[in-house]
């Protein structure tokens, strides 16, 4: 069995998520719903912005998978990306959070490009480094859970950034929505705490074991590479229906939250309990984990989300006084949520492993890259096609009345569609073939046969 990770070099490989959670959900959807608010971007121009920004940024992906499994340097492969998304991520922060009203979907897609740019170039090398820093299945889901965690500890602690700042103790903001001020003050926490994680984990946390042979990424050997590898296909499978459900999500409820419930004001409140019940959730599933295949725990708490969330239509329109029971019904559907953000990455590094097997080849980085091209690909197509259904069903965000049909269409986009692609998702994961005994003895034939080449 393979000795545990120290306890400094789990914080230290986890600091940079504190920083990188200003970069994934909700504050991508959040900056969004702020354009579409508060700038002359129109919710089409925002949807054509994010889905070729994505959809282009997704190639990129793949090559930066590649650079980062081929790089060799006397600090690993991995670092050296890092602090390249680290230097992207302060000059994304520099343009896309400091908006002015004037600002067009031509600006956002300027400063969306770069902030997906950072994320790529600092999130695949770091989750990829996952597998070469242990190969034990129970570990990488050690090391998944600290990352999660600071994720979400930092996104928590953004998110009360509004009412904190507002508050009568403090007095530096003079309300707790989501304004021009309060998207500067991200924007500079984004320039401190992104290059203060990535320089931690530089310092400290070993680099770990890189590959011994590396394969040149080819469109031929990435279809090849997926051809071969059934859990891999079934991995991706269960992505593009989570991420299409959460696009649609996230496109629409802070839309809705502000121009139909009513909850404006306490949006960042809502979130908070959110992603309180997100942290009280990772060692709760990280512990299950112990005892169920983590596949399954996804599974069934997709399937779960699927049941709950239509729920959602019986609140009712502009009530601000469901402020409470709006946020306990909003964490009980994060804390199903959970399981998606804990256990993807750890998977990766297990069809990782498969694929060597298979190959004889090592492709960490590819692989994840390849799963984060499907990632925001598909999440960018949920989102865009959030934004484009408000814009055919004629709901307008600005406008002081929405029409009954364009509501309607607008709620069951939130709710009902993405139930059926969460239930998808639930469905495939549970055919998911690797665990923790098939994942062993996967680790067992890769190390005998380097032991008879060594031969």
């Amino acid at each position: 069995m393979q000795p545990r990770l120290r306890n400094l070099h789990l914080a230290a490989y986890a600091a940079p998520g504190v920083g990188l959670s200003l970069f994934i959900s909700p504050f991508p959807a959040i900056i969004a719903a702020f354009y579409a608010s508060h700038t002359a971007a129109t919710t089409a121009g925002i949807a054509t912005a994010l889905l070729l920004v994505r959809v282009t940024d997704t190639l990129i992906d793949i090559g930066i998978g590649y650079a980062s499994d081929a790089t060799r340097t006397r600090i690993g492969g991995r670092k050296p990306w890092m602090l390249l998304g680290m230097m992207i991520g302060v000059a994304a922060a520099s343009v896309l959070f400091f908006p002015s009203a004037s600002s067009s979907a031509i600006y956002f897609a300027f400063g969306i490009a770069l902030y997906y740019l950072a994320l790529g170039s600092t999130d695949i090398p770091l989750r990829s480094w996952i597998s070469e820093l242990t190969s034990d299945y129970a570990e990488r889901a050690r090391i998944a859970a600290w990352l999660t965690f600071a994720i979400l500890m930092g996104g928590m602690g953004f998110l009360l950034l509004p009412e904190g700042l507002s508050s009568s103790w403090v007095g530096l903001a003079e309300t707790s929505a989501i304004d021009r001020d309060m998207m500067a003050i991200y924007g500079w926490c984004a320039m401190i705490f992104l290059p203060t994680g990535v320089i931690l984990a530089v310092l400290i946390v070993p680099p770990g074991k890189p590959a011994a042979r590396v394969e040149r990424p080819s469109w031929a050997g990435m279809v090849a590479a997926v051809r071969i590898n059934k859990p891999y296909q079934l991995l991706i499978g269960a992505e593009i229906s989570t991420q299409i459900a959460w696009g649609l999500i996230y496109a629409l409820l802070f839309v809705a939250f502000e121009t139909y419930f009513g909850l404006g004001d306490h949006v960042a409140l809502i979130l908070v309990a959110a992603t309180a019940a997100q942290i009280l959730c990772v060692p709760i599933y990280s512990s299950l984990s112990k005892h169920i295949s983590r596949h399954r725990l996804w599974a069934w708490s997709s399937i779960m989300t699927a049941i709950f969330a239509p729920f959602t239509l019986l609140f009712q329109k502009d009530t601000p006084e469901q402020f409470i029971p709006m946020a306990i019904f909003i964490a009980i559907l994060s804390a199903l949520g959970t399981a998606q953000m804990m256990f993807p990455m750890a998977m990766v590094g297990d069809v990782a492993d498969y694929d060597t097997l298979k190959s004889g080849a090592r492709r960490t980085g590819l692989l994840y890259a390849m799963r984060l091209m499907v990632f925001k690909a598909t999440f960018a197509a949920g989102n865009a096609a959030g934004f484009y259904i408000l814009s055919l069903v004629g709901y307008d965000p600005k406008a002081a009345v929405n029409s009954s049909f364009s509501t309607w269409g607008m709620l069951l986009t939130l709710t009902v569609l993405p139930s059926i692609f969460f239930l998808m998702a639930g469905v495939i994961l549970l055919r998911f073939p690797i665990d923790a005994r098939r994942h062993a003895i996967i680790v067992r034939r890769i190390s005998s046969r380097a032991k008879g080449i060594q031969r």
